[in-house]
């Protein structure tokens, strides 16, 4: 496994990261994750590109979204959504398991909100791995009930 080297330059941040990736300010290193409480049974979970610096950056980005009841995101959740799960900002691409298991790209802000409607408010892990720049599954956040409207 390589060893991470970042190095700031002219203060941008580049170098290879620990999966031997080149990473730089302009490029997709994370996303950060917020839930908040819509209309009755729903979860919008607010999904941003950011890079090594913790800046939101622009730019369409590819990723896997997967419900699962897992802390490390191994695995489908056991729980269908009794509602739709889907993008209302960014774009659906394509579903591998209906509610479960999805294919999304972000606006062009690299902005996703992914809306969850669930009456019975499920904790789900919502877990993500990109399609490039950063590998490897990820837990994103859990969601509760005070999440759900």
């Amino acid at each position: 496994m390589p060893n991470a080297m970042r190095r700031s330059i002219f203060g941008r941040l580049v170098g290879i990261d620990d999966n031997g990736s080149f990473v730089g300010e302009a490029r997709a290193s994370e996303f950060t994750f917020a839930a908040a409480a819509g209309a009755a049974n729903v979860c919008n979970v607010t999904i941003q590109a950011i890079n090594y610096e913790g800046t939101s950056i622009s730019g369409v980005k590819n990723l896997d979204l997967w419900l699962s009841d897992s802390a490390s995101g191994i695995g489908l959740t056991a729980t269908t959504a009794s509602g739709t799960v889907t993008c209302t900002t960014g774009t659906d691409l394509f579903d591998f398991t209906a509610k479960k298991l999805k294919r999304v790209q972000t606006d062009a802000t690299g902005k996703i909100v992914l809306e969850i409607t669930d009456t019975a408010k499920t904790a789900f892990k919502v877990c993500y791995q990109p399609n490039s720049e950063v590998s490897g599954a990820k837990v994103g956040i859990t969601l509760a009930a005070g999440n759900y409207g």
